[in-house]
């Protein structure tokens, strides 16, 4: 479950539901060249996070 969707009500059903199991991504905002986007590391971390919670009950 993406918290970012959840409202508040939602959201404490959903640590209840996951057994309090939460995935948090940490990526940084930094330059990666020209071409890049700034938050490159931030992006691939949340989407890493959102992998990992599809393999079994957690909040991301």
């Amino acid at each position: 479950m993406r918290w970012e969707h959840l409202t508040v009500p939602d959201f404490a059903r959903a640590v209840v539901q996951c057994q309090g199991l939460g995935v948090i991504p940490v990526g940084v905002i930094e330059p990666h060249a020209s071409h890049l986007p700034l938050g490159t590391d931030m992006l691939a971390a949340h989407w890493t996070a959102c992998q990992a919670a599809q393999q079994g009950p957690a909040v991301t």
